[in-house]
């Protein structure tokens, strides 16, 4: 049985809808960053039997199991999860099948954050000027 698509709303598949409840939860997200209000939220999860059990609980909360192809995704993502929510409050999930390549993807999100911070400080700073 196939990933289980979520229908229409927040989340492209049952799945993700799982893991991004897990994600919320106090041991959940590794890292978070961002805001839905300006940049998008994003949070960062590694992938653990910690983590699964996580989303099992999230299935079993919502009245439901995790199918075996779901199961299948979750064990063979090593590496982990970066979750987005945008101002909309659609949630998009990542899975990235090694912790090398969930840590590349995290730097290049934290960078275009600081990036994206850097650039507001920036025009904060010529409306305080034109102010004056």
């Amino acid at each position: 049985m196939p990933i289980r698509p979520y229908g229409s709303g927040k989340y492209n598949t049952i799945l993700d809808s799982f893991i991004h409840v897990a994600s919320r939860t106090i041991d959940g997200a590794d890292d978070e960053l961002g805001d839905t209000e300006t940049f998008d939220y994003y949070s960062k999860v590694k992938n653990d039997a910690d983590f699964i059990k996580l989303v099992k609980e999230a299935a079993k909360d919502a009245g439901e199991k995790l199918n075996v192809d779901e199961m299948l995704a979750l064990k063979e993502c090593r590496g982990g999860f970066i979750i987005h929510e945008d101002g909309q409050g659609f949630v998009n999930v990542e899975f990235y099948p090694t912790p090398a390549l969930l840590e590349n993807y995290w730097v290049k999100t934290t960078e275009d954050y600081e990036d994206f911070q850097d650039s507001n400080e920036d025009e904060e700073d010529e409306e305080d000027e034109e102010n004056l």
